[in-house]
């Protein structure tokens, strides 16, 4: 009997201990279960499907974070039939990082901003409008979702996966645009419209000679033509493009038309061979004496073509004839001509003279730019610039290109360059005199880089060479894998070259979305690290910290500049950047006379500071939407509201989900890298 009773009180003992691991069994069993619908998985080119994402077995939940992969090769990404995002969640607001979307990467954060009863059981948790681009299959993978339950975030990786194989469908011709009124002479300015047979075809054009495409000038409205020019027009929808339709009009009495000129061979004043033609006939006047009655060579559009010889040396030198640099501006169509200098290979100097007096004329004829390309680089100067350093009397401005030789410099510069790396010496000269140094934009300059395998295009820089070989960053500098160039702004002449700075950050999984921000500014060093190769992308940014990235981005730091604010404080790590701030007007302080740099900056001021220092450095913020009212839009500051509103159209600043803007939130350092990276970008 007591043996019975022994057995009984160890089967006993062994039920308790197994009560006590169900609770954690059962948990594990109705954990969150999550799930991927198609409504079509097997859409045509053109067509738009809905991906639902469910969650079962919900219990309580206050955050979460969803991520959807595809082939951004596959559908839209951007514009009207882009990628779109919706959740129904009651108490919810979300938001979706723009910048991974061209990536094929959906990254969705909700958080709860009411008391609302948490969601229980089966929720959905949000749906993606995806509309296809191209033929092909598609694997669409829901690949991991953190959420947090009851204070506690936990990490999910259902891996998720549904199948999407996308037809060619019936492919649409697209209808070329036509315009009205039809091309022709006419004798006065005509106001011109553009449009297509093709419902839902968007219309891009130029009026420059060169063929249209989807980078060119997207129509809109009419266009007014008061001098004579060639509008080249194209049709797109889906993806598939029209032929290329051009529309010539002759405007009478422009002074731009086809005709001889009229002007007189002999070079007299009466003369001067504009009449109702362009005047590049046998009425050419030269205004030195008597005119030698040749044509100006031909041009293509508002580009002059001119062969150079290379020396012994490998040295080109051009002198631009007046006459046809003259032509080429009287038929431009814009506000910049183009001067191609096809030089012979192996040169490894070009040099090009222009003269002063067509550059004056260039102004006359609205054209603000010139740019000379040549086999090493393409320059690009502002007409303003030249005409304010020129003297009545200057005669010729002289630019080069060439490549340095790298032994001149120090042993300790060659090696930081790489003995393959091409160093591309620049000179511009007014008279001989150089016209260091530059501001803004007056000098643009693209040269060649290509781009190894595993670079990043946002971490191709410029640097500059100084004459004791210090190497210096360009900041502003761009690289289009298009094109495979790097464009930036000098401030001053002297050697320059490309290079991709190989910069990365052992935290940045954190916030994978702003990983393409954070190391292109950090490879421009407008961004630091917090140390041990850390970020920190999730901590928070105080005013001075923003100011900082601001002002180091932009190059607005100027040693003349001197703060009045009562906490900013000579010396201190921010001070340059918060004195150069307040002097162009980007920042004002408080009312209390201090900055508040040990402030969390909120998401207001940061707008305001962006703002402010596009007006300062001349940034046209387009509208890239239309104006959004944010629910909460009377919290927003009565000083904040303009800029919010402009940085808003613009896609440089977004609310927060649910209509809500939350001017007083604070930012992440990630954040902050994002919005400046955006702006940056439209510089």
């Amino acid at each position: 009997m007591n043996a019975l009773k022994q057995k009984m009180l160890a089967i006993g003992l062994m039920i308790l201990m197994l009560c006590s691991l169900w609770p954690s069994a059962i948990l594990a069993e109705d954990g969150p279960a999550f799930s991927l619908s198609v409504s079509n998985p097997n859409p045509a080119v053109g067509e738009e499907i809905e991906v639902e994402i469910k969650a079962e077995h919900m219990d309580g939940m206050s955050a979460f974070e969803l991520n959807l992969l595809y082939d951004p090769q596959l559908w839209e990404t951007s514009g009207q039939h882009g990628v779109q995002y919706s959740s129904a969640l009651r108490g919810f607001n979300f938001n979706v990082n723009p910048e991974l979307l061209s990536e094929g990467h959906l990254r969705a954060v909700h958080a709860k901003f009411s008391n609302t009863t948490p969601d229980h059981g089966t929720v959905i948790l949000g749906k993606v409008k995806l509309t296809a681009k191209a033929s092909g299959a598609d694997t669409l993978t829901l690949s991991n979702i953190k959420m947090e339950q009851a204070n506690i975030w936990t990490d999910y990786m259902p891996n998720f996966q549904s199948q999407v194989v996308i037809s060619a469908g019936q492919t649409e011709v697209v209808q070329a645009p036509v315009a009205t009124p039809a091309p022709g002479q006419y004798s006065q300015a005509q106001s011109v419209t553009l449009s297509t047979a093709t419902p839902g075809a968007e219309i891009y054009y130029t009026i420059n000679g060169n063929e249209p495409d989807p980078a060119s000038t997207k129509y809109t409205g009419a266009i007014t033509v008061s001098s004579s020019l060639t509008i080249k027009a194209i049709a797109i929808k889906n993806g598939e493009k029209s032929q290329v339709a051009s529309f010539q009009y002759v405007i009478q009495g422009s002074g731009d038309g086809n005709g001889d000129g009229g002007g007189s061979d002999s070079g007299s004043e009466s003369g001067n061979g504009n009449g109702n033609g362009n005047g590049n006939g046998t009425g050419n006047t030269n205004t030195g004496g008597t005119n030698n009655g040749t044509k100006p060579k031909p041009s293509t559009g508002s580009k002059l073509e001119v062969k150079a010889t290379s020396d012994a040396n490998g040295t080109a030198q051009v002198k631009v004839d007046s006459a046809e640099l003259q032509g080429v501006i009287d038929q431009a169509g814009g506000n910049r001509v183009s001067i191609a200098v096809q030089s012979e290979a192996g040169t490894k100097k070009v040099g090009v003279d222009l003269p002063m007096e067509q550059i004056r004329y260039a102004k006359t004829k609205k054209v603000h730019w010139i740019g000379i390309e040549n086999a090493l680089a393409t320059v690009t100067l502002d007409l303003n610039f030249l005409q304010q350093k020129s003297a009545a009397t200057s005669s010729s401005v002289q630019l080069s290109v060439s490549q340095a030789d790298l032994s001149t410099l120090p042993a300790e510069a060659r090696e930081r360059i790489g003995a393959n790396t091409v160093v591309y010496d620049l000179e511009l000269k007014l008279d001989g005199k150089d016209l260091s140094p530059f501001k803004g934009k007056e000098v643009a300059v693209e040269i060649p880089y290509t781009l190894k395998p595993g670079e990043s295009p946002s971490k191709v820089v410029i640097y500059s060479v100084s004459g004791d070989g210090q190497l210096e960053v360009v900041k502003n500098a761009k690289y289009d894998p298009a094109t495979g160039k790097v464009s930036f702004n000098p401030d001053h002449t002297g050697k320059y070259f490309a290079a991709h700075v190989n910069v990365a950050f052992s935290d940045m999984s954190e916030a994978e979305w702003a990983r393409e921000a954070v190391e292109a500014l950090a490879a421009r060093h407008a961004v630091n690290g917090v140390g041990d190769g850390q970020f920190d992308p999730n901590g928070e940014v105080t005013r001075a910290q923003f100011i900082t990235m601001l002002v180091n981005l932009f190059d607005l730091a100027d040693a003349s500049a001197a703060s009045s604010l009562s906490d900013v404080q000579e010396g201190a790590w921010y001070y340059a950047q918060v004195a150069a701030a307040q002097k162009l007007g980007i920042i004002e302080g408080k009312e209390n006379g201090a900055f508040g740099v040990n402030d969390n900056i909120t998401r207001q001021d940061m707008a305001v500071m962006m703002y402010r220092a596009a007006k300062a450095l001349g940034i046209e913020l387009k509208p890239a939407s239309t104006e959004s009212r944010f629910a909460d839009q009377a919290s927003i500051a009565g000083y904040a509201s303009e800029a919010v509103a402009a940085m808003q159209q613009a896609g440089i600043v977004n609310g927060i989900g649910e209509g809500v803007f939350a001017p007083q939130g604070s930012s992440t350092r990630a954040q902050a890298a994002a919005v400046l990276y955006r702006i940056f970008g439209i510089n």
